[in-house]
């Protein structure tokens, strides 16, 4: 017995060990990104957010004009470079707080704000989404979140990814306690910080939350409404001219392939574009879309989940995960946020009798979306057999919204 006492001992340590590494070494990342990481695209943030202020149509200028107005405002040895601007005008209003500062204290800023909204995430799902959670699963729920590599990705080119993390979980925890018109409130937040995440809002319309689906609506609106304001309509109808002609060339695979992408429709592009063309694709992932769409409101639509606070948050989880089965255009920070769902599936999973099946399908899932790999490093992969492989990550998010499905369908017949 006491041999047995001495091993749970140690093993107990061990643990302990292994969350300690994994915080330090993400501290590590931290600090480093602070002082060393050039912020790529918070760059793009602060100076197309001064150009708007300026009244220049950062959605017309050229990639020459773009570096020109760049090297004016920020004084920097870093290189300079031009990617294209798809966040709205209700994101750079939100943001030009930070262009009355210089790019480097605005930069510290912008991530330190983004870290405390990592905190006040990993907290609120630790000790408020998921109540009477023991050190164990607490310290399982933060090996999760901070080994996540999407997460570091995310921290050294500073995208606002963390925000919605934080909106979204703050909808949840609002969801869970009846708050329903609040709980709008937050996700109009977070959706029109990156409009990827406008099919959230299909979980107020399938659970006919209708005050949190007006809520989120009013609260997109009324930002939009004080962007024009700010900035101009002209500048919000070159907004969604640009959009469109940039999916549109994506969907096209032509002028903007990207070989970076993790959506669907370029999973498929990399799996059959060689052997039944454009077209194929196109109609396959429109097929696939519509299934995705339809499973879900059959699956969800008019159901509750009564008070169990676990499977409204598996619920809400689904929904998530649902964005990034019909986005178009999926990059590895985007998948930031699924450490919501990720955590909730595993809590859930580990807090009820544990079926072996689903232990496996969250493993494989997790290690497909949470592992540091880059296919895109190898020229030879971009075509040929093994071209899939550039768009691998988004089988993990496919399989993750299958583990959520199967799990809330096994919750209702129970």
């Amino acid at each position: 017995m006491d041999n047995d006492a001495s091993k749970a001992a140690y093993l107990k340590y061990f643990i302990y060990l292994v969350v300690l590494f994994v915080l330090f070494t993400y501290l590590h990342d931290l600090t480093k990104a602070i002082f060393t990481s050039d912020f790529i695209d918070t760059r793009h943030y602060y100076v197309n957010s001064k150009l708007l202020q300026q009244g220049v149509d950062v959605w017309k200028i050229s990639p020459q004009e773009y570096l020109s107005y760049e090297n004016s405002m920020i004084t920097k040895t870093g290189y300079s470079n031009y990617a294209s601007v798809l966040h709205s005008m209700n994101f750079f209003l939100i943001f030009s707080p930070f262009t009355f500062m210089g790019f480097n204290l605005a930069s510290v800023l912008w991530v330190i704000t983004c870290q405390a909204a990592l905190i006040i995430s990993t907290w609120l799902v630790l000790t408020k989404i998921f109540g009477n959670l023991d050190i164990y699963k607490v310290i399982s729920g933060l090996f999760l979140v901070f080994m996540f590599w999407p997460l570091r990705e995310d921290l050294f080119i500073g995208q606002p990814n963390l925000l919605i993390l934080l909106f979204f979980t703050l909808a949840l925890l609002c969801f869970k306690n009846k708050k329903i018109f609040l709980a709008g409130i937050f996700l109009g937040l977070g959706v029109q910080i990156k409009e990827l995440f406008i099919p959230v809002l299909l979980f107020c319309l399938c659970k006919r939350y209708w005050k949190a689906l007006i809520s989120a609506i009013c609260v997109i609106f009324l930002i939009k409404l004080a962007a024009i304001f700010s900035f101009g309509i002209d500048k919000e109808i070159s907004y969604w001219t640009y959009q469109l002609r940039f999916f549109s060339g994506q969907v096209a695979a032509g002028e903007y392939r990207d070989i970076s992408s993790l959506s669907i429709f370029y999973l498929l592009y990399n799996l059959f574009f060689s052997i039944a063309g454009i077209k194929f694709v196109q109609a396959l992932t429109i097929l696939i879309n519509l299934i995705v769409l339809t499973l879900a409101f059959r699956v969800r639509y008019g159901k509750r989940v009564g008070t169990n606070p676990d499977k409204m948050a598996l619920e809400f989880s689904f929904f998530i995960t649902l964005c990034y089965m019909v986005c178009p255009w999926v990059h590895e920070t985007h998948l930031v946020v699924l450490f919501l769902p990720l955590v909730i599936c595993w809590f859930y999973i580990i807090k009820g009798p544990v079926k072996k099946s689903s232990i496996i399908l969250f493993i494989i899932a997790y290690l497909i979306l949470g592992l540091k790999y880059a296919i895109t490093s190898f020229p030879s992969a971009w075509s040929g057999p093994f071209a899939f492989l550039l768009s691998f990550k988004g089988i993990g998010y496919i399989l993750l919204f299958i583990l959520l499905g199967s799990l809330l369908r096994t919750s209702n017949e129970g």
